[in-house]
């Protein structure tokens, strides 16, 4: 997961910026190609390699290789303001070259394979699940692991796994209009599976199941076009006393709503078992408590359960039951250090989780 900050430049908010913009304009500094979008192609061994650019500066890339029984993928490729980019995944060096008319190419490097991709359609049958996503996915152990997802406009996606920061699969298939997709990986396994729910196009719940494997579940919110996505989540174990689990974050630049959420009995949706029975979710900055929160449905006097529900909804979170006893917090923050404990009532202990999202 990245690390938890919510970061905001000043200009972004500033009216100034929109003079400074209109006067670069006004003396003909050239404007920059946009790079966003998403990229598909194939690799000289015979793989697939697809590539989503979720900025002019960041480029995601997926590899996947039967023939060489390999895959990776990066979330942190960097491009220059001429489409170059060059990063590493896994133990390889990737370097290519997005040129103007939406065509890619390049090198993979020790092993010397070369790549071309093309820019996909602006429309298609797939373009209300076109974009960039990330979230969490429980595989057949119940592991909470993360997930990313490259979707196409005309029907093709990309998908790898993480468990912290080592990369543990990568697959490319297929997706039609209704969300049903399959996809294979460097042995050959396929995963199908559909799109349970939707949020607006900004989120999803799937499931899917692969040969050999068995049944995964996942939920995954979309990155959005100005490439502002907040959402951070820990989980663990939660223990009596010091053994409280604990999440930071830090917010920069002005005031900010956010929604926490310490989740126990909402994880069995997901077949998680050993679930925290009764989370007590509490946040601090410093010393001082800012707020606590035992079960989410009385949630007053700092906001109602209607605004929870609709933010829930609105930042892609998946539903709890209204009557649980997860944890949840809805608060305008100043900027600062803040630190979210997830604790069990009457030190309850078992498995928890704790999120932050940036409300939009």
């Amino acid at each position: 997961m990245k690390t938890p900050s919510v970061k905001h430049a000043f200009l972004r908010s500033c009216p100034l910026r929109w003079l400074f913009l209109g006067l670069l304009a006004a003396v003909g500094m050239p404007a920059q190609q946009s790079f966003r979008g998403f990229y598909s192609g194939s690799l000289s061994s015979g793989g697939s390699i697809g590539l989503y650019g979720t900025s002019n500066n960041d480029v995601t890339v997926i590899v996947v290789d039967p023939l060489s029984n390999s895959f990776g993928a990066s979330n942190s490729l960097k491009a220059t303001s001429s489409g170059s980019f060059t990063g590493t995944y896994s133990v390889a060096t990737i370097s290519g070259q997005i040129a103007a008319n939406g065509n890619v190419t390049g090198t993979v490097s020790p092993s010397g394979v070369t790549f071309t991709a093309r820019r996909s359609p602006l429309s298609g049958s797939t373009q209300a699940y076109e974009g960039f996503y990330q979230g969490w996915i429980f595989d057949p152990n119940n592991r909470l692991l993360s997930t990313s997802l490259a979707v196409s406009s005309d029907g093709i996606v990309y998908m790898f796994i993480q468990d912290g920061p080592d990369v543990v699969d990568a697959t490319y298939g297929t997706i039609d209009a209704r969300g049903i997709f399959s996809m294979r990986d460097s042995r050959g396994r396929v995963s199908s599976g559909s799109i349970i729910t939707t949020a607006g196009g900004l989120a999803w719940n799937g499931r899917f199941s692969k040969t050999g494997v068995g049944a995964h579940t996942f939920v995954v919110g979309k990155r959005t076009a100005a490439n502002k996505f907040f959402n951070i989540a820990t989980r663990g174990k939660v223990e009596a006393g010091a053994g409280a689990m604990i999440a930071g974050f830090a917010i920069e630049g002005g005031a900010k709503t956010v929604l926490i959420r310490g989740i126990g009995p909402g994880l069995a949706q997901f077949g998680v078992a050993g679930t925290l029975a009764d989370p007590l979710l509490t946040l601090f900055q410093g010393e001082d408590t800012v707020a606590t929160n035992d079960n989410w449905s009385n949630v007053a006097p700092s906001t109602t359960l209607a605004e929870v529900t609709a933010t829930t909804g609105r930042v892609g979170a998946f539903a709890l039951a209204a009557n649980s006893a997860d944890a949840v917090l809805l608060l305008r923050l100043e900027p600062g250090l803040y630190t979210a404990r997830l604790s069990g009532v009457n030190d309850g202990t078992g498995l928890g989780l704790i999120e932050v999202y940036e409300v939009q």
